[in-house]
């Protein structure tokens, strides 16, 4: 499922992350049949978890610009692309948005990618507005928790 909201203030600043939905308790998956044949097993930093996974894109202003709901074991770089099909300026996202290939695919569409480097790959120059732009990834994370309950 995907959906973009078109009311919204393009001020060339965005945010893009991702949320686990759980269906049911893990030891529990084996016996839901709600979702059957949609929901699927995914991993993150905290753990296993059975569900959706949630892609949210948000503006600086905390307004939703377009979110989709997808498997938990999707990539988070694969919804990327169709989500990000009405955005320009840049997009600030974390280490599980690191591509060279989706780097270069948004940037050719007006969309500059900014994440933060993972830890085994080289250092490299970073812009000092890129570097600021990081830090309000954690409004993203606020509005993403509002999910979560």
């Amino acid at each position: 499922m995907f959906f973009a909201y078109k009311n919204w203030r393009n001020s060339g600043i965005s945010f893009i992350d991702s949320t686990p939905i759980n269906v049911c308790h893990n030891c529990r998956a084996h016996a839901h049949k709600v979702f059957k044949g949609l929901v699927k097993w995914g991993k993150n930093s905290v753990g296993w978890h059975f569900g959706f996974k949630l892609h949210l894109i948000i503006n600086d202003c905390g307004e939703l610009l377009a979110f989709k709901l997808t498997p938990a074991n999707v990539d988070d770089r694969k919804p990327g692309p169709d989500m990000t099909k009405d955005l320009i300026g840049k997009l600030f996202g974390d280490r599980g948005y690191v591509s060279q290939k989706l780097f270069e695919e948004l940037y050719e569409r007006g969309v500059e990618l900014v994440t933060k480097s993972k830890k085994k790959m080289k250092n490299r120059l970073v812009k000092l507005i890129d570097k600021i732009g990081q830090k309000f990834r954690g409004l993203a994370l606020r509005i993403q928790a509002s999910f979560n309950y």
